[in-house]
């Protein structure tokens, strides 16, 4: 992630002398004039930057970066923050050039606003407060929201028919959020699957022994058929340059199986993913998980009225680069469709805010 800071100031205080020695470190940054705030913004773009991130270290006259800023398409994050923690009647008069930025803050919001530019806001002090952090919160989101309209998504056997919730026309997908769906062929499937190696079931089969618990119920020669079937689906998703996608259980296509391990492999590495063939899921999915590793497919399955809690579960798809523990592959017991027996590596969420450790 890469943001473009942009801090303001005003040319006034050059002019008349004014000392700003405890900002030297980012000086040559400073934008005080329309001409720098051009220029600065120009280079952001030019850099590709996810953001920009301002901050007022003084007031700045809003006319001078208020074009730049509304006319980029960057999304703007205003930082707003000041060296001093708090500001009392003891403290120096002295002290009110280096923490008035907020007025200008308040004054470049505004005219954000009339000019129509979405942004968000953080204020706070940066080392007792969790500024800081709102605004990494801020880009990350921006990341995902960025990624979300490069998301092309390969849906493997169709959707689950009568699901309607996620059945959003791929049309308007694509004009609305630039997600782009493709139902991936089954003789493409097909030529995929005969370039998969004995040698690589091989390797994938040591991996998994090394990396996951297995029980008593798994069939060696039936697990390797299995990984054969998983190692389609990542040479599809590789060969296809899908960074999201579908796997609909009831229809996995030439796949050969319900490549349970691999979606959750997948979503490890980052690659968006949704069950039943949902391509809006799997999209947004994989546009979090571009900001956010800790991101992951799930459901909810059952209430718990007594304790208000509820189940998130799914059928063994799961990110597991978040999980406690390894994994524990056994075989499913229903093959869903004419093909190999599939098998899940059964785990837990890692506790955290939205799990609660059983």
């Amino acid at each position: 992630m890469k943001i473009g800071f942009l801090p303001l100031y005003i040319k006034l205080y050059d002019d008349i002398g004014v000392n700003r020695s405890v900002l030297e470190e980012v000086t040559s940054d400073f934008c005080r004039i329309k001409p720098e705030y051009e220029m600065a913004v120009a280079t952001f773009e030019k850099e590709n930057v996810d953001a920009i991130v301002t901050w007022h270290g003084a007031y700045s006259p809003s006319l001078e970066s208020i074009d730049a800023l509304s006319n980029t398409k960057l999304p703007v994050i205003v930082l707003d923050t000041t060296p001093a923690p708090e500001f009392t009647p003891q403290t120096s008069p002295s002290e009110i050039m280096w923490n008035h930025g907020i007025h200008g803050v308040m004054d470049m919001c505004s005219m954000l606003k009339q000019k129509g530019k979405i942004y968000a806001i953080a204020a706070g002090h940066n080392i007792e407060s969790d500024v800081i952090d709102r605004v990494c919160g801020f880009v990350k989101s921006a990341v995902a929201a960025k990624n979300l309209s490069n998301m092309k998504v390969g849906l493997f056997g169709g959707s689950f028919e009568g699901m309607g919730d996620f059945q959003v026309p791929e049309k308007e997908l694509e004009t609305r959020f630039g997600i782009k769906v493709e139902n991936v062929k089954d003789s493409f499937i097909a030529s995929v699957r005969e370039t998969v190696t004995e040698q690589e079931i091989t390797e994938e089969t040591e991996k998994d022994r090394q990396n996951y618990d297995f029980d008593d119920s798994v069939i060696e020669e039936e697990y390797k058929d299995f990984v054969k079937g998983c190692l389609t689906l990542r040479k599809c998703i590789e060969k296809g340059g899908y960074n999201a996608f579908s796997v609909n259980f009831l229809n996995a296509g030439n796949v050969g199986t319900m490549p349970f391990t691999e979606c959750c492999k997948a979503m490890a590495r980052g690659t968006g993913y949704a069950g039943e063939g949902d391509p809006l899921t799997s999209a947004f999915t994989g546009a979090f998980l571009s900001a956010y590793p800790e991101t992951t497919f799930v459901e909810i399955f059952c209430p718990d009225w007594k304790d208000n809690k509820v189940l998130l579960s799914h059928m063994g798809e799961m990110n597991y680069a978040i999980i406690e523990g390894k994994p524990l592959v056994r075989r499913t017991g229903t093959t869903y469709i004419k093909g190999t027996m599939p098998y899940a590596g059964y785990s837990k969420m890692k506790a955290g805010k939205g799990v609660q450790r059983v």
